[in-house]
């Protein structure tokens, strides 16, 4: 054989045995090792996706990117080793301080999104969620990012909560997973902020919560109704600034969908308001006719009766709609604490033990699971 001919044999067999090595992440760009510190980390362009792998116990790499607008940082991986749990974590780097690394965050599951408020550059940490586990095998990481499209951020706390108006329709996203939206609104009278909202992602749970704020305040928050699947209603006595916060119900979940909300203000209707607790409950002789609303889930109608004679007390009414009526005898303990004596489906009757001693009648739902604000009518009888 010619020498010429075994030359080009051997060059062919050569080409098609490194061809046979190629691996499906072979196409994209590899990280450059090493990139074990937040000083060493490879610079990446948005959109860019590479080929890594966590190859040894403990290892870590860093990964930078720039960014010139308002949005999110997302790092997404796919083909990752099945003994591997791979977390990251987003951080600035300070080249002055003790500790180079900021971290912004801590150890997310993969996809992970950091909402982005300011342009600079951002840096991502790949590891194992616990440093334990390792493999040669590799796996795709993309670095992307996406403009903000909720007009209302930032608005994660409640300094930075966005003026609104009643009856005004809005749009906005919860999105990332934790994202707080804060909002606030004034009040001139006494009434009820309702809050309802539709075109929700399906996995959102989305809820309300209602609060006041005084940054000056040693707690600056004061949360007035704690978080409640929307609708939801909080009852207003004085005119003031009253803040909501949208949000998932556990925090948990997040989506791009922006949904259609609105806030209104529903007049009192109730002319017994607020009469909620013992030391505002409206008194009644006895035999009084009063009208009252059920409103909002969980209200409470508290009516202060002191008797002349040990006696019964008859109560009944109508328009209760789904409201499935009670009431409840309460009295006050040596503490000063309602203490429950008796109670009774409407219409129905209780028996008052004592003659010139303060009870206390609670009108309510069964459940607190029920609400109206159409007037219901209550008839006492002594």
């Amino acid at each position: 054989m010619k020498k010429g001919n075994l030359l080009y044999i051997l060059l062919a067999f050569v080409f098609i045995a490194c061809g046979s090595g190629k691996d499906k992440a072979s196409d994209k760009s590899g990280s450059i090792e090493p990139n074990d510190k937040i000083e060493d980390a490879n610079e990446l362009k948005l959109g860019d996706e590479i080929a890594m792998s966590i190859d040894k116990k403990g290892d870590v790499d860093w990964y930078k990117v720039e960014i010139e607008e308002q949005g999110y940082l997302q790092a997404l991986t796919n083909g990752v080793p099945e003994n591997l749990d791979v977390y990251v974590r987003f951080a600035k780097y300070d080249e002055w301080g003790e500790d180079k690394e900021v971290f912004l965050t801590n150890y997310i599951e993969t996809p992970s999104t950091l909402q982005i408020l300011e342009s600079g550059i951002y840096y991502i940490l790949v590891a194992d969620r616990w440093g334990e586990n390792f493999s040669e095998e590799e796996f795709s990481l993309k670095i992307d990012f996406i403009k903000e499209f909720d007009t209302f951020e930032p608005n994660s706390e409640p300094l930075l909560a966005k003026d609104i108006e009643f009856e005004k329709e809005y749009k906005s996203a919860i999105f990332p997973i934790g994202d707080q939206d804060w909002f606030k609104v004034k009040v001139d009278s006494q009434g009820y902020i309702e809050v309802k909202a539709k075109g929700m992602d399906e996995d959102l749970d989305l809820t309300a919560e209602f609060a006041q704020y005084n940054e000056y305040d040693e707690k600056p928050v004061k949360v007035l109704r704690a978080k409640e699947l929307t609708p939801s209603v909080l009852a207003v006595v004085k005119p003031g600034e009253y803040y909501i916060l949208l949000s998932d119900r556990w925090n948990e979940k997040g989506a791009q969908t922006l949904f259609n909300w609105v806030v209104s203000f529903i007049p009192e209707m109730d002319i017994n308001e607020p009469n909620d607790t013992y030391d505002n409950a409206k008194e009644i002789t006895g035999n009084d006719t009063v009208n009252l609303a059920i409103f909002p889930v969980g209200d409470i109608d508290m009516f202060k009766f002191t008797p002349l004679k040990k006696a019964s007390l008859s109560v009944k009414g109508k328009d209760f709609g789904q409201i499935e009526a009670i009431l409840v005898v309460y009295t006050l303990d040596d503490a000063g604490e309602l203490e429950e004596i008796s109670s009774s489906q409407i219409p129905g009757k209780v028996e008052i033990p004592k003659a010139e001693k303060d009870y206390y009648i609670a009108i309510k739902d069964r459940w607190n699971e029920k609400a109206s604000p159409e007037l219901m009518e209550i008839i006492f009888a002594y």
